[in-house]
């Protein structure tokens, strides 16, 4: 905005009276009103420069100041309440103008003042409308004083010096009247314009701080203008936007008219179109290293030994940068790497899918599938070993194994050695390498000679080439009713070493067992907990239990445990216990109530997803018996509360 004050010395007036008499710019007072005769009136004629005010300025306001020095007011009149006028001039005219040839002039937006008592009085009237009608072009020709009464004998008289116009204006300015939501991917820039005001346009745009563009050229005329948006200004676009999905535009209008600059702004919302995503690519691949057995390196993955690979490769749109990878597998894993790999655990045609995602929250997805081989570990039962009824120094073993051909690619090998026992291993049985799998029972000849009077450990060793299984029996001494020896005596079998009395089998008298062994399979839980595993009717008695546990190649566990109760009390104590602690402590327990005797394991908190084979020797001294077998699992949980028990006795394994 701004304000100027035009003086208005330049003017004359012209007087009724004198119709043809040309006063002209010599007299230093404007005249309006009327003499002591009616038809004597006065009209002033005022030049009105506005060169300071622009063309199509917006008005603010218009004032005409005028100071009424000792004009000639009759006394008869003095106290009447009169109007005058600036009104319009409509036509040419000179200083030298007549009563006979003064110009027109209009009444539209004229401007009054009202009053009495006119000498010395500053008046203002009121002309924004007649200024801004010359603002917007209406040609200029000035204002013209009237008086409304010509009846009246009264004569105004306001100096030269001191009639001034002050005007408050607004310079004028293009204005933006419409700016729509635009997408990042437009090919242009649309907006609407007014110019009144003929000055030379350029546009800026904004997003947030960051300048998009700057001085681009408008055509001045109104009307819808369109800027294209070239790559460099769609770069620049994402790049302010970042990671958001959209932003704020700020368009600016300038308008220069004579070296001044004026501005006017309008925002709108610019927004990244959900097809603006992440590229992606991935490439899949399975393999199988070198095996045992000579077993080659694969170009494909086999189930729970071989890799399943993914790589990925991925671009973010401009402005964003890749956030995360996720990667999943049919039956795997959720990977979060860019790079990542598995052991798959199923087989068949699997999906390998990769999921990125950008800064923005948008996403790109790609699934691929792999075939993977299927395989099952090897399996492998001792079932019994035979002494040859040719030669009783010939042994068979029979056992029971299962390998997976995989596509006819896997290679095995069986190994059986054997000692006496504690004495030193050595082979007794090598099938070699063979290729194909196998499966079903078999018998295999060991080559050693075993004496009849002398017990072995027997262990096989089964490898395919990627896991390995043992078994384990023993070589009992030759079965016969009754061997009497140099140093001892067997029942059901030749006595082993220096036994006084060795008993093969379950031992009775009077009907009654006084020994007897019985084996069984124990499943692991998955808790860390006590688990009952025998249950023992009254409590005079003794017995051994041999826990014995195999998990693939790991060294086998082994616990013996000699329990035993007599009417005054009872104990548990570990005979020997060597190997990977998944039985960590045993317990035995009576209960008054029912007169029975308990036997718990306690098991770490270790998922092996295998068995323990529990042997147990029974010594009885009277007529009960073990009476059952309980087999551990979340129904059988013993809480390690006691509460209600007689704790024996408890060991740490």
């Amino acid at each position: 905005m701004a304000t100027t004050t035009i003086n208005l010395t330049n003017g004359t007036f012209v007087y009724q009276g004198y119709p043809t008499q040309a006063y002209g710019q010599g007299e230093s007072f404007y005249r309006v009103g009327t003499a002591s005769q009616s038809t004597w009136r006065a009209r002033s004629l005022i030049n009105v420069p506005l060169g300071a005010i622009p063309s199509r300025a917006i008005i603010n306001s218009a004032k005409l100041r005028l100071y009424a020095g000792n004009s000639s007011v009759s006394p008869s009149a003095s106290s009447f309440t009169i109007t005058f006028y600036a009104r319009r001039i409509t036509s040419s005219w000179t200083n030298a103008a007549t009563w006979n040839n003064q110009p027109s002039a209009t009444t539209t937006g004229q401007g009054s003042v009202t009053g009495s008592g006119w000498n010395n009085t500053l008046y203002e009237l009121d002309v924004k409308t007649i200024v801004q009608a010359w603002a917007n072009g209406t040609t200029n020709h000035g204002l013209m004083l009237i008086q409304d009464n010509a009846s009246l004998s009264t004569t105004k008289v306001f100096p030269k010096s001191s009639a001034v116009l002050v005007v408050d204006y607004t310079e004028p300015v293009a204005t933006i009247t419409q700016f729509s939501n635009f997408s990042s991917e437009a090919s242009s820039l649309d907006f609407t314009v007014q110019n009144l005001s003929g000055g030379t346009l350029t546009a800026a745009l904004k997003i947030g701080s960051a300048t998009i563009f700057t001085g681009v050229s408008v055509a001045a005329a109104s009307g819808t203008k369109s800027i294209a948006l070239s790559t460099a200004y769609k770069n620049a676009i994402y790049d302010a936007l970042g990671d958001s999905v959209s932003g704020t535009a700020t368009l600016t209008l300038s308008t220069t008219i004579g070296g001044a600059t004026s501005t006017h702004s309008a925002t709108a919302t610019v927004s990244i179109p959900v097809s603006v995503v992440p590229t992606l690519t991935t490439a899949v691949s399975g393999a199988s290293a070198e095996g045992m057995n000579n077993v080659t390196a694969k170009s494909y993955a086999i189930q729970n030994v071989g890799l399943v690979t993914g790589a990925a490769t991925a671009t973010a749109p401009r402005g964003t940068t890749i956030k995360s990878y996720k990667w999943t597998l049919t039956g795997g894993s959720t990977k979060t790497t860019k790079d990542t790999s598995w052991v798959p655990t199923t087989s068949g045609t699997l999906a390998v899918v990769c999921t990125v995602t950008d800064g923005r929250g948008r996403t790109a997805t790609i699934s691929k599938n792999i075939a993977v081989t299927a395989y099952t570990p090897p399996a492998l039962k001792m079932t019994r070993v035979d002494r040859v009824t040719v030669d009783l120094n010939k042994v068979d073993a029979i056992y029971t194994s299962t390998v997976d051909a995989i596509s006819d690619t896997n290679r095995w090998r069986l190994v059986i050695r054997t000692r006496p026992v504690g004495g030193d291993w050595s082979t007794a049985y090598d099938s070699g390498v063979t290729t194909n799998g196998t499966s079903g029972s078999k018998t295999s000849r060991l080559t050693p000679t075993y004496a009849i009077t002398t017990a072995y450990e027997l262990e096989a060793t089964l490898t395919d080439g990627y896991t390995t299984r043992k078994g384990s029996l023993m070589i009992p001494t030759e079965s016969v009713p009754l061997a009497i020896g140099k140093y001892g005596i067997g029942v059901g079998k030749v006595p082993q070493g220096d036994r006084v009395l060795d008993v093969q089998g379950d031992a009775y008298i009077d009907g009654f067992p006084i020994h007897k062994r019985i084996t069984d399979l124990i499943p692991f839980p998955a808790s860390s907990s006590w688990y009952r595993v025998l249950e023992v009717s009254g409590r005079s008695f003794y017995l051994e239990l041999l826990l014995y546990r195999v998990y693939y190649s790991t060294a086998p566990e082994i616990h013996r445990l000699g329990i035993g109760a007599t009417y005054t009390g009872g104990g548990i104590t570990k005979i020997d216990s060597h190997g990977t602690k998944i039985i960590t402590n045993a317990r035995l327990l009576y209960d008054t109530n029912a007169n029975r005797c308990y036997v718990d394991l306690k098991y770490n908190n270790t998922s092996y997803g295998n068995a323990a084979r529990l042997f147990y020797d029974y010594y009885s001294f009277e007529d009960p018996s073990p009476s059952s077998l309980i087999l551990p699992g979340a129904a059988n949980a013993v809480a390690e509360s006691t509460s209600g028990y007689t704790v024996f006795s408890q060991v740490a394994l």
